[in-house]
């Protein structure tokens, strides 16, 4: 293995620019609108990578706005990075498949082909920390294209970077077939509630291919939850047949970035959809704790957020949801939670100007019950949340030698001999 050399990351790259250097503020405003409705190309934002998520919550723009931009297109494995709020994250632009824009608060960067681009990322995310300090500020923190030019990282020859990006590059490619099963099973449970239990399009028993509302069965107004219902069937409300059991607050003080004995795993709003990196003493959390097969929702925060698969102590935003009679199991509440009535129950009753709180929400949750019809759905989905739960084991177990393997790598530790 090559020697590694410590170069300045401005010596290869070949582009560093952002939304700013497409124009003034006056002739951005112009020409460019943001829209909310799919259009011809997605304006990228750190709120994308920080959810990890490409598909939702997305920002467009029209053919003219992205002509304008032209200083700014992303390709595929772009890195990018925050140069404001949280100056200094790194991340790698994934293929859309469609136009891509730079948004406001990300520096674009491109290498040249001196270095291997995605080893690049590699690199600069094993030394994410160090980036982020040379971001500046008293009230709001930044880092300037000239900060980042002059950061000074250790370099591999190039065959050395090919080999290690190719290795890198495969668990990375395990952790998105994890991620995007996962959400392809979350997306048919989805479904599957909505022909269930909104639509009333359940199968009748005893009918070959019948389904209740098409077949003309009966169905009822019903005041508590506004909507007809099946006849015979009854309103339950949710805070008396299901546990809300809340989390325990506990300090930054008391935070680790590492694990120790005797502490464990510490789940905020923010780390319920993200690799957990912050552990505390097991003495405060009260034995308060998840486990795997355990769903959560957050109610404070960003609300209604609903988790699965984690293992450790929980933050008073979130809570942990189960049925008090055992017959509602843990594939009930994710695939409930993330349904369009729920979500839009709990940010309907969510109040605050700076921080969300949205626990009201917990006595405004209703279901329309036939105990006979839900088991039958309790059965249909368990094997699917089964499935969802290995991904995400199997997730995190890349995720974790991914943990290992990265620095590793970077600093010569391991290295890999070619074939």
């Amino acid at each position: 293995m090559g020697k590694l050399r410590k170069e300045a990351i401005g010596t290869h790259l070949s582009l560093i620019t952002d939304y700013h250097s497409n124009g003034s503020y006056e002739s951005l405003k112009d020409h460019v609108t943001l829209l909310d409705e799919k259009d011809y190309a997605i304006i990228i934002r750190t709120l994308n990578f920080e959810r990890n998520d490409f598909t939702k919550d997305l920002l467009y723009v029209d053919k003219d706005a992205y002509d304008f931009l032209s200083k700014s297109y992303v390709l595929p494995n772009d890195i990018l990075m925050n140069k404001i709020a949280n100056p200094g994250n790194v991340y790698i632009m994934p293929d859309l498949a469609c136009p891509v824009t730079c948004g406001m608060n990300l520096f674009l960067m491109r290498f040249d082909d001196e270095v291997n681009q995605r080893y690049m990322y590699y690199n600069m995310k094993n030394v994410e920390a160090y980036i982020k300090s040379f971001s500046h500020g008293t009230t709001t923190k930044t880092i300037t294209k000239d900060d980042v030019r002059g950061i000074e990282i250790f370099v591999h020859e190039r065959e050395d970077q090919d080999r290690i990006e190719k290795v890198l590059s495969t668990i990375d490619a395990k952790i998105d077939a994890d991620r995007q099963l996962i959400e392809k099973l979350s997306d048919l449970l989805h479904l599957l509630y909505e022909r269930w239990f909104m639509e009333y399009e359940f199968p009748v028993k005893g009918k070959d291919k019948a389904t209740y509302r098409s077949s003309g069965n009966e169905l009822v107004w019903d005041s508590t939850i506004k909507r007809k219902i099946p006849a015979g069937w009854k309103v339950i409300p949710l805070n008396e047949r299901f546990t809300f059991d809340r989390g325990v607050e506990v300090g930054a003080d008391n935070y680790s970035d590492e694990r120790q004995e005797g502490y464990a795993s510490y789940y905020r709003v923010s780390d319920m959809d993200a690799e957990c990196i912050t552990y505390v003493d097991e003495t405060l959390l009260n034995d308060t704790f998840l486990r795997r097969e355990d769903v959560c929702v957050s109610f404070d925060g960003t609300v209604g957020k609903v988790s699965f698969g984690l293992e450790g102590g929980y933050s008073s935003g979130i809570r942990k949801i189960e049925d008090k009679e055992g017959v509602l199991n843990n594939a009930f509440m994710y695939t409930f939670f993330t349904s369009d009535y729920a979500q839009f129950v709990i940010d309907k009753f969510a109040t605050g100007s700076n921080i969300l709180h949205s626990s009201e929400s917990i006595n405004n949750l209703f279901i329309a019950y036939n105990e006979g019809v839900y088991k039958d759905f309790v059965e249909l989905i368990t094997p699917i949340f089964n499935r969802m739960l290995e991904a995400k084991k199997d997730l995190d177990k890349w995720n974790k030698t991914k943990e290992i393997l990265l620095p590793a790598l970077m600093n010569g530790q391991i290295v890999v001999v070619p074939k």
